[in-house]
């Protein structure tokens, strides 16, 4: 049954791979490794609200479990269950696990509690972490630019965001971010080139809109 549902969900049958994995459950043989692979059947379902019930049963089985461990993490910080996903994290980092998935997690759930200086050290820890496989290097400094602006320092957000364009960021929200930091400078005629640039990618956006409408008439 084990192999059945492994293999069911290898091939992207999810839904078969679960009849097969909640027939071992039936039999009480459900293992750490049954419930972290029905979270991840769940997770490629877009059904996250259960893949976190069943990565939750398999560090209750095991607390080791790193991979659920660190699928839980990103469950909570993408239903915006920030201080949840942070305890998961901290129970990862004293596991060991220090790479650059894990730092720029950190990041992005201490940014989002509004903790821009532990945020920034985190994400540099990303940027500086060997392990290029899971590296987002764009997002990275798109998020330490979105903390920088929110600490007022805006010549370094602006730098950070030019540099998430060149790794491949180069999108409406990092374009009305620059956008954000040159208005916040009076510096009406930069800003309003980043809101143009922003409204190439998303010519639907009612913010970038108004932007561009309020900077045409701070520039008269």
């Amino acid at each position: 049954l084990s192999e059945l549902a492994y293999c069911l969900s290898a091939q992207g049958k999810y839904e078969e791979a679960l009849e097969y994995f909640f027939a071992l459950e039936k039999l009480n043989k459900a293992d750490a490794w049954t419930y972290r692979q029905i979270g991840i059947c769940y997770k490629n379902l877009d059904n996250r609200e259960d893949a976190l019930k069943y990565y939750l049963k398999a560090v209750e089985l095991d607390e080791k479990d790193t991979y659920s461990l660190s699928d839980i993490a990103w469950l909570y910080n993408y239903l915006g269950k920030y201080e949840e996903g942070l305890k998961y994290l901290e129970r990862l980092e004293k596991l060991g696990q220090d790479d650059a998935w894990t730092n720029t997690e950190f990041g992005y759930c201490l940014s989002k509690l509004g903790r821009y200086e532990e945020a920034i050290e985190r994400l540099n820890r990303a940027l500086e972490a060997d392990d290029d496989e899971d590296k987002d290097v764009a997002f990275i400094y798109a998020r330490l630019g979105w903390c920088k602006r929110k600490l007022n320092m805006y010549e370094e957000a602006i730098e950070d965001f030019n540099q998430a364009k060149k790794w491949g960021g180069n999108l409406a929200i990092i374009n009305t971010e620059i956008g954000h930091c040159y208005k916040a400078k009076d510096e009406h005629k930069n800003a309003l080139k980043f809101y143009l640039e922003a409204e190439k990618f998303d010519k639907k956006d009612f913010n970038i809109m108004s932007e561009i409408a309020w900077h045409y008439g701070a520039l008269e």
